[in-house]
């Protein structure tokens, strides 16, 4: 849940008045598209949790760690039955920190079956403040087993029974130290280069530095176990067309404290870089989607979703005879507390002739962008906009060969009305060659004023902000990163289909729904293809769900621009979903600073546990800690005296459940979908309990629970003779009991059974010689749990776990898939941008999730936008997690410490599939020094004139076609 984006929202809440949001929200909107373009700059938004927590901990009965684990699921549940015992706490903002097994035998002996199977779960909840960390406190004090249990049943966790949680709220141990120009472009490069220039970006008074991404060196750091990747993707012998080749440089926009002045702005920029008006040039208005949790964390995935209509007309920068001028205007529609809509007017224009180019240097020469509000009656016989605005952003050129700027400046002006009430904000921003910035800024709500002066000169950046002031070096700046691009080693983009977007059309009307991976078919209640978005009636939702059935004729949505690119698919949707659960053996080197807890079952009896680290400095296992020791010191991990020369269960924040098979490698469980075969073919299993009973998925009332629907064998008592068998269709991906499907929803099962609480999860394996050997069952005789087996299965079936796949309407044996991230472990190897920590990471191991752009589990640091000043993560030492803590008001920006040179080749360990990357977006943080260092700048040279309202022209907006007659051009969901 720690993933490095920025968690901003609550202090805007914090920080800003009702009337204040209102004022900039509506402004900021415009401002943000035209503030972004001709710097190379960027943005991303953060769901990562603010730093003040509420610790819990609790037993389940139901499962083993590595049942837990085996379904992704189990968590999901979990964190959601958590959350639902509180009216203020989301499950986003839950956090499984650890799942250990209470209760499991030595392995020789017989195991624990999953009826009676506890593991102990600890879990944070992510809290905005010190009150609402009390308040969660005593809420979560207050929950009895019968509570807990019922709340995660609701969810859909299979469990028999629960404890109360214990909860605390005591602080984490803090943190320890931490260890020590291309050619000219081609079409396909000219167009991304382009994309990226005219992309909306974050505001700063400060210039980007910009940042040179490219590998220089191969330092390569010997006496490591886990050396990087070898032999790595050759990038230099990519095609010159290829995506990796074309893909343009990473841009870069600075983190100060001015970023505080303008948080809302960049909010806002988030959502307007998200409208895709580029890649919809010339292909008429359009509906752009896009959901307010990307960039608003106050709202929950799915919550809130935006639909503003965009239109934008411009050359087609592949073609350099047309040289056509940008325009593009976006209809904003913001939905209020009151039910009603906040309308914005807004045009962005750019001159063709004022983009210059330069090898892959790109600069905007002038963009100017207008927003207004609809004119209202002033009361007095006249019409008024309640609101206007404009910026402009320009880059003095002096030849445009050079597509240098000598003189960057940017210009923001905005007066709004609300009654009796005006809100005014006013910027302007200069940078001359040599990096001589002077910037001045102001806004005054409601008589409430604040302003503010900044000048940079000779590596140094004077900062007066009201009655303070700061002093930063400019001169050293520091980046990080963990927005990048996936290739695979042909040089071609990674492209996973993890979700998709689907239409149906039933009596002429459209339905959109959405499938993920691990998941069914997501349909909103809301029709958002209407201006303005309304609720589906009873009549319409249901129809829309007979749309996206099983064997229902659907469109895979590839281009929201362009319908004919929708790819006509059957949908395949079954209602149960079987997982392979398979070991992978990976040696522990393949896990960077991996720490695992081990549970110990010596032969004499008792228990403990033990702490085990993989130093990576040392290539080698040390133990680090004994649960019956508190004396303990660190030492060489040694097999025979820490484990008796048997192999142990474990469980680490990173791998989850495992087997430790002695001092070099473990076991990992790798769960994955079965997905249907294009032939006919079958399986078939055996079930050793809790076996389920179609048969009886009638006579279920809503008061019964899963042993109602079970077979009364086996138990764990049972012999060998008394385990059912079942037989899975690999083509239909149904598992039958006789001939009868067992799936929660066959024709005849109850309806008001609560199929949620008590969804099906049967344990299942192969009843091969080898594999009742292995379960000491040959003969008649009960058999060893089935976990301890190579391979076996889990079934499920229920609203939460499905089966989704696509065939090809022409050809059943065409079949599509969703695919999980990846996993990516590595080394960096060639010379970084300096990072702010002062770490170097060359040499040091990676262990990484790639998903959408996104690169998850980097080192990161704590930016604090109140005073500019950037920090160390705090480090949960037990659990191995860390977090930015919450200094007064202020909620800290998780801030990425690395960027990963472009052509750093990684592999997913289960595969060893290998992948390169490229930077997309990097981040500049500068270096707070004392302010006697800035004592040569002297800020009244900052004599800047202030833009006022004569700066803003009133443009007429194009007539707003009808949202029914459009098709969504681009979805950021």
């Amino acid at each position: 849940e720690f993933n490095g984006r920025e968690n901003d929202a609550r202090a805007r809440t914090h920080t800003m008045g009702k009337r204040c949001v209102f004022a900039t929200i509506a402004t900021i909107v415009a401002v943000a598209i035209a503030l972004g373009v001709g710097l190379g700059l960027g943005l991303k938004s953060d769901d990562a949790a603010a730093g003040v927590f509420v610790f819990g901990e609790t037993e389940l009965t139901g499962f083993s760690s590595s049942e837990f684990n085996g379904n992704p699921n189990n968590a999901l549940n979990f964190r959601r039955g958590v959350a639902s015992l509180s009216s203020t706490v989301e499950y986003n903002d839950v956090t499984i920190t650890s799942v250990t097994d209470v209760a499991r035998r030595r392995a020789a002996l017989r195991k624990i079956l999953a009826v009676s199977s506890r593991v102990k779960i600890a879990f944070n909840v992510a809290v905005s403040d010190a009150t609402e960390q009390t308040s969660v406190k005593t809420t979560y004090q207050a929950v009895t087993p019968t509570q807990l249990k019922t709340a995660l049943t609701g969810q859909g966790l299979s469990v028999t029974a629960a404890t109360a949680p214990t909860v605390t709220v005591t602080a984490p141990a803090p943190a320890p130290s931490a260890p020590a120009a291309v050619s000219s472009l081609s079409a396909a490069a000219r167009s991304s280069a382009i994309a990226a220039a005219l992309n909306p970006t974050p505001i700063s008074v400060i210039p980007a530095a910009g940042i040179t991404t490219a590998a220089s060196g191969a330092s390569r750091v010997d006496g490591r176990s886990l050396a990087a990747v070898t032999p790595a993707i050759d990038v230099d012998s990519c095609s010159a067309e290829s995506a990796y080749a074309t893909a343009a440089p990473p841009t870069t926009y600075v983190r100060d404290i001015t970023s505080e002045i303008f948080q809302t702005p960049t909010m806002i920029v988030c959502f307007m870089s998200n409208v895709g008006w580029f890649k919809n040039l010339n292909s008429g208005a359009y509906i752009a989607e896009i959901d307010a949790s990307f960039c608003e964390n106050q709202y929950k995935k799915g919550e809130l979703i935006y639909s503003w209509v965009v239109n934008a007309t411009g050359a087609n920068v592949t073609d350099t005879s047309d040289t056509r001028d940008f325009k593009i205007n976006v209809w904003v529609a913001m939905p209020q507390e009151d039910g009603s809509m906040m309308n914005v007017d807004t045009e962005m224009k750019v001159l063709y002739s004022d983009i210059a180019i330069n090898g892959d240097r790109v600069n905007i020469k002038k963009s100017i962008f207008t927003y207004q509000m609809p004119k209202i009656d002033d009361g007095n016989g006249g019409m008024v906009s309640p609101m206007v605005g404009f910026v402009e952003r320009s880059c003095d050129i002096t030849a445009d060969a050079d597509a240098v700027c000598t003189k960057n400046a940017t210009v923001w002006y905005e007066l709004s009305y609300d009654g009796s009430s005006q809100f005014e904000a006013a910027t302007r921003s200069e940078t001359e060659t040599g990096g001589v910035t002077k910037a001045k800024f102001k806004y005054n709500d409601e008589g409430v004023a604040q302003e503010g002066k900044v000048f940079a000169q000779d590596g140094k950046a004077k900062l007066s902000l009201g009655s303070t002031d700061y002093c930063d070096n400019i001169a050293s700046r520091k980046y990080g990163s963990d927005r990048y691009t996936l290739y695979d080693d042909t040089c071609a983009l990674v492209s996973r289909t993890s979700s998709s977007a689907l239409k149906a059309t039933v009596s002429g009307t459209e339905y959109i729904a959405w499938v993920m991976y691990g998941g069914g078919v997501d349909l909103p209640t809301m029709n958002w293809m209407v201006d303005p978005p309304v609720a589906y009636t009873p009549t319409e939702l249901a129809a829309a769900k007979a749309a996206f059935v099983d064997g229902k004729p659907v469109e895979m949505i590839v281009d929201w621009s362009d319908s004919s690119q929708n790819v006509a698919k059957t949908l395949r949707a079954g209602s149960g979903v079987l997982y392979k659960v398979s070991p992978v053996v990976v040696a522990v080197s393949a896990y960077p600073d991996i720490k695992v807890t081990v549970n110990v079952y010596p032969s004499s009896g008792g228990f403990y546990s033990i702490e085990v680290v993989y130093r990576s400095n040392e290539s080698m296992f040390k133990t680090v800690s004994k649960s019956t020791d508190s004396s303990f010191a660190e030492r060489a991990f040694d097999f025979a005296a820490d484990l008796g020369s048997e192999p142990a269960s474990f469980w680490g924040p990173v791998t989850g459940s495992g087997t430790l098979l002695n001092a070099t490698h473990v076991k990992l469980s790798k769960t994955t979908v079965v997905n249907p075969t294009t032939t006919a073919s079958t399986l078939t299993l055996t079930c050793a309990s809790g076996c389920a009973d179609p048969s009886k998925f009638g006579t279920l009332g809503e008061s019964d629970d899963t042993s109602n629907y079970q077979f009364a064998t086996p138990i764990w008592s049972s012999t060998y003779s008394q385990y059912k068998t079942y037989t899975f269709d690999k083509q239909t991906s149904i598992l039958t009991s006789g001939s009868t499907p067992v799936m929660y929803d066959n024709v005849g099962s109850s309806t008001t059974f609560k199929w949620n609480q008590n969804a099906i999860h049967m344990e299942l394996f192969e009843a091969t010689e080898a594999n009742r050997a292995a379960l000491s069952c040959a003969t008649d005789v009960s058999c060893e749990y089935i976990g301890s087996l190579d391979e076996y299965y889990v079934y499920e079936s229920g609203p939460w776990s499905k089966m989704v796949w696509f065939e090809n309407p022409s050809d059943s044996a065409d079949t599509l898939f969703l695919q999980p991230e990846i996993t990516l472990v590595g080394q960096i190897t060639s010379t970084h941008a300096a990072t702010s920590s002062g770490t170097n990471y060359v040499g040091k191991d990676l262990s990484l999730y790639y998903n959408t752009g996104y690169m998850h589990g980097l080192p990161f640091r704590c930016f604090n936008s109140a005073t500019g000043v950037v920090t160390d993560a705090v480090v949960n030492v037990q659990y191995g997690y860390a977090y930015c803590e919450v200094v007064g008001d202020s909620y800290p920006w998780h801030m990425p410490d690395v960027v990963i040179p472009d052509g750093t080749t990684f592999k997913d360990p289960l595969d060893d599939k290998k992948y390169t990357v490229r930077t997309t977006e990097a981040i500049e943080t500068l270096e707070r020094l004392d302010n006697s260092q800035c004592g040569a700048l002297d800020l009244d040279e900052v004599s800047l004139d202030y833009p006022t309202s004569s700066g803003y022209v009133e443009f007429t907006m194009p007539t707003k076609p009808s949202m029914s007659t459009l098709t969504v051009g681009s979805v950021k969901r």
